[in-house]
């Protein structure tokens, strides 16, 4: 009996390290980081703005200047962003940058911002594409794009890449000090990596315009929005699950049930069986043209939106239409495709000027096999589930990865025009440590591949999430700048701007959390409970660890308020991993969600997941969560050798159990329920 569950043990244990990611080449998950904050500091910027350069422009010197922020009189957006440069020049130089319009007299040295009256250099950038050119004539700088957005991006772009500035978030800036400025000749033009750049966050989606500065073309302002005054889908008309937008069933399935999608042999006004809503009838022909009128009465009212979506509700239980013509076009192309890419076709050439969109989502998420191929105008918006957010897309080492891989690669085969929509935070743990920071870069190489011309970056629509502005800075960079553009070096400068002294153990801690990361080797999903890596990068030793780096980060910023409280506020997801770790150590769990607690009133979050826990509620359930891991824990044999004394201890006492019951059926073999039992 020994030999033989010894046996079976060696066997399983085997087969499971030869399935196990442990097994693979460790290169080709996830990925390490190497930032280094230093090479930011203060004093670098300083003397690379003050250092002298071959036909330079000297835009301040020992606090004096003569130039001037120059923008259009009728322009309230460029106005804008002409004075918050001014503000940031005078506050890095000690210099004082008026802010004019272009009706006052024109004067040598000039900052010139967008369309004015003042003569100007070229521009090549077409309107819509957000470029801008950054260039020097004369004593003049130009910073113009073809329209007010862009022109506005070109000041922001010019304050970070050129000043050492760096947007922090909606209402820090950091600005490098320097009494003298020297810019040696400039003539860039700088075009986007993705032509539509959202991250979804609700850091992004304030009032503040930090989306404006971040260079993110799909949030805007939009006075109209009663509940925040924001545009979180801006540039189109229609954003997702939009079939029934435009074909309602309350107005059309009284008289016209065959518009609708047949189920078991029925037209289906609602899913009664799951109470989510119906799907269309793709293969008739009327609604076509409804879809086509109603599209076109949008277009005339919205002119300015150039993305119109047109894409299946949100129904896992109706694979599209089963009537016998959409089935026999789904079926001819493996995939949803077959009804729904036709019809989205026919749609795009009736407006050759817009984009149409359309979900690769449940039953249409597969392209179809059959040769139909996209208009030109069209677009697929795939999101990436399967996927792995912490390996990424262009090497596709985890099934997850390698699955979604395969789905943009085989899209790409049929259309030219690819949206992603992608998860980067844990929707069931906001507040969790998540090192997906090493693969983004990876990421944005593999869109460029593969047609991708725009991504939605769905991070926490609650306040407060772990990183959160930090990822909506880094994410972004790497939309406008593209995948040139090194992680750990955008990571290096964000962070030395934010975190001053702290900054170095920072750094620190996010290249431990990403090398604890990769040495796991185990896939990261957007909804893993902390115990799925307990053994990785949440362990209790590696806790431990990011517990003294923040200590020590404290210290070094105890004495300034602003840099203290941003440091714990990167703290908070650590005790987090505290409060939830597999261990015994209940006074740690109880101080680290003590001090947490308190961070979260602080920093207003009100959230511990996306749908379900509020943080009244897990406060309410932590100590009974304490009480079951430790309950558990010590009930829990740990180990092969424990494991094996379990079975046999089981084996034990099943055959005492037989015995008793052997004993007890004697007593109980004549028993009627009608009799009293005698015991």
């Amino acid at each position: 009996m020994k030999k033989r569950l010894t046996g079976i043990l060696g066997v399983s244990l085997a087969l499971t390290l030869a399935a196990s990611p442990l097994c693979m080449a460790k290169e080709s998950f996830g990925g390490t980081l190497a930032v280094d904050p230093t090479q930011y500091a203060e004093e670098t910027i300083r003397a690379e703005l003050e250092a002298d350069k071959e036909n330079q422009l000297v835009l301040a010197s020992g606090r004096e200047t003569a130039y001037r922020v120059v923008y259009p009189a009728q322009s309230a957006k460029l106005k804008a962003a002409a004075q918050t440069l001014a503000d940031a020049l005078t506050e890095m130089t000690g210099a004082s940058f008026a802010c004019i319009p272009d009706s006052e007299d024109e004067t040598a040295e000039e900052i010139v911002i967008g369309d004015t009256n003042r003569p100007a250099p070229e521009l090549d950038p077409a309107p819509g594409t957000d470029a801008y050119r950054i260039v020097t004539q004369g004593e003049k700088l130009f910073l113009c794009g073809a329209d007010e957005r862009s022109s506005a991006y070109a000041v922001y772009g010019f304050m970070e890449d050129d000043l050492g500035c760096v947007f922090i978030n909606g209402s820090e800036t950091y600005i490098p000090h320097s009494a003298t400025v020297k810019l040696a000749p400039l003539d860039r033009t700088e075009t986007p990596a993705m032509q539509w750049r959202n991250v979804y966050a609700y850091e992004t989606k304030q009032s503040d315009g930090w989306y404006e500065k971040l260079r993110l073309n799909g949030i805007e302002a939009d006075p109209a929005d009663t509940e925040d005054g924001i545009n979180e889908y801006a540039g189109w008309g229609t954003w997702c699950h939009s079939y029934l937008s435009f074909v309602d069933p309350d107005e059309y399935f009284d008289e016209h049930p065959e518009y609708f999608a047949m189920k078991d042999g029925q037209r289906v006004k609602t899913d009664t069986a799951t109470g989510l809503e119906t799907q269309l009838c793709l293969s008739n022909p009327e609604v076509l043209e409804i879809v086509k009128e109603k599209m076109a009465q949008r277009m005339a009212e919205n002119p300015d939106q150039k993305y119109w979506d047109f894409s299946v509700m949100d129904n896992w239980n109706m694979a599209g239409c089963e009537c016998e013509q959409c089935r026999a076009l789904d079926e001819a192309a493996g995939s949803g495709m077959g009804s729904l890419l036709p019809f989205i076709n026919e749609l795009a050439k009736a407006f050759p000027d817009k984009i149409i969109s359309t979900l690769a989502y449940f039953h249409t998420i597969n392209p179809p096999t059959n040769g139909i191929k996209a208009e030109e105008n069209v677009v697929i918006k795939l999101c990436s589930m399967p996927g792995d957010q912490g390996s990424s897309y262009l090497q596709g080492a985890t099934d997850g990865a390698k699955q979604f891989q395969d789905l943009v690669k085989n899209w790409h085969g049929v259309c030219d025009k690819i949206i992603i929509w992608d998860y980067v935070v844990d929707f069931e743990h906001l507040l969790l440590p998540f090192p997906n920071f090493a693969v983004q870069q990876d990421n944005q190489k593999f869109y460029e591949d593969n047609g991708v011309i725009g991504v939605f970056h769905q991070a926490s629509r609650e306040k407060g999430d772990e990183f959160a502005e930090m990822r909506a800075w880094l994410l972004s960079q790497l939309m406008w700048k593209g995948s040139a553009a090194d992680v750990s070096d955008l990571l290096s400068r964000y962070i030395a701007a934010a975190y001053g002294d702290a900054a170095p153990d920072i750094a620190e801690y996010v290249n431990a959390l990403a090398a604890n990361f990769h040495e796991e080797q185990k896939p990261l999903g957007l909804y893993d409970d902390p115990q799925a890596h307990k053994d990785g990068y949440l362990s209790k030793k590696n806790i431990a660890v990011y517990q003294e780096i923040f200590a020590r980060a404290e210290e070094k910023v105890a004495t300034n308020p602003v840099l203290l409280a941003r440091v714990r506020k990167a703290k908070m997801p650590v005790l987090y991993a505290k409060m939830t770790e597999t261990s015994t150590d209940k006074s740690g769990k109880l101080a680290a969600a003590e001090e947490f607690y308190r961070l979260c009133e602080v920093n207003g979050v009100t959230r511990i997941d996306e749908t379900k826990t509020t943080l009244e509620d897990f406060q309410a359930q932590f100590p009974a969560m304490i009480a079951q891991m430790n309950a558990r824990l010590i009930g829990i044999p740990v180990g092969v050798t424990a494991g094996v004394l379990l079975i046999l201890a089981a084996a034990a006492m099943i055959a005492t159990l037989r015995k008793r019951a052997r004993r007890l059926g004697n007593r109980l073999i004549d028993y009627r329920p009608d009799q009293e039992d005698k015991g």
